[in-house]
């Protein structure tokens, strides 16, 4: 993440948070960040799906 300057939340679902970041060296992206270690397999696979 230090490669990366937080802009601004965007939003919540049910895998995660997705928020605006700057690449300190290029543009803009969005980034979702994940916590999958309470996920089972099966929620590992559809959240793999979503991505």
């Amino acid at each position: 993440m230090n490669k990366y300057e937080k802009i601004r939340d965007i939003g919540k679902g049910n895998y995660g948070n997705t928020i605006l970041v700057r690449d300190k060296k290029d543009d803009h992206y969005v980034m979702k960040i994940i916590n999958i270690a309470q996920m089972s397999q099966k929620e590992k696979k559809q959240c793999l799906k979503e991505v």
